[in-house]
């Protein structure tokens, strides 16, 4: 009767430590990637935020830029039509602050948009001194005089100087939204490619485990038996011997 020899095992821990540092090391990139995929999902959302922010700075911006265009094109003729046509002009130039009041809240965070909508409303309070001293019941004359010539000039250059402004403004706006949306991009893509790495290693890690598994299993199944082979060897040896 042939004795199988004992197998020369690895010590016992040895697999389950390299189980165990393997299973951990999947908790810690999970942990890890989640950290960084939380922080970029935030960073998304403020991105996201800015870029309706900066949608809104524009649509404002826009809707000055059509209130002032109105209000020029109603102020000149107001000397030749008198005062019937002030209130529509005046109310244009009304709302034209109302909007610049607007973008002052909207652009608290960029002090050159500030500095240029402090010199919008001053110049827009200028214009609103020019229309009021146009409102004169005998100005019905189809030739403006001298006076009300160059009343109408200084509002046109105010009228351009506002313009130019509001370019600049809409300029800074666009340049903004696009870093914003470049940003938001690469953000989406960070997380996208965060999300892939993490099942990537998730996935890889779980494939070892179970591979040490099954090869643990084979092992102790292999080993059990030889054991019950030695056993059934041992047992046919002493029933020789005592026969």
């Amino acid at each position: 009767t042939n004795v199988h020899p004992a197998l020369p095992k690895k010590p016992a821990s040895s697999s389950t430590r390299i189980r165990f540092a393997s299973l951990a090391l999947v908790f810690i990139t999970i942990l890890a990637l989640g950290a960084v995929a939380y922080f970029t999902e935030r960073g998304i959302a403020v991105n996201r935020d800015w870029v309706i922010h900066t949608y809104q700075v524009r649509s404002q911006l826009n809707d000055l830029q059509l209130e002032v265009m109105r209000a020029g094109a109603e102020t000149p003729a107001l000397s030749m039509q008198g005062i019937g046509q002030f209130p529509q002009s005046r109310q244009q130039s009304d709302l034209a602050r109302q909007t610049v009041e607007e973008l002052r809240r909207l652009t608290r965070d960029n002090p050159r948009q500030q500095e240029r909508l402090e010199q919008l409303g001053q110049i827009l309070k200028e214009d609103g001194s020019l229309i009021d001293r146009q409102r004169n019941p005998g100005d019905l004359r189809v030739y403006l005089s001298p006076a009300e010539r160059k009343r109408q000039e200084e509002i046109g250059d105010r009228g351009r100087q506002i313009a130019a402004i509001v370019r600049t403004m809409q300029d800074e706006e666009e340049l903004l939204l696009d870093q914003r949306l470049k940003a938001w991009d690469y953000l989406f893509k960070r997380n996208v490619l965060m999300l892939g790495l993490a099942f990537t290693v998730v996935t890889l890690m779980l494939a070892y485990n179970f591979r040490l598994l099954v090869s643990e299993v084979a092992r102790t199944k292999n080993t059990e038996e030889r054991s019950r082979a030695n056993a059934e060897s041992y047992r046919l040896m002493s029933a020789r011997i005592l026969e």
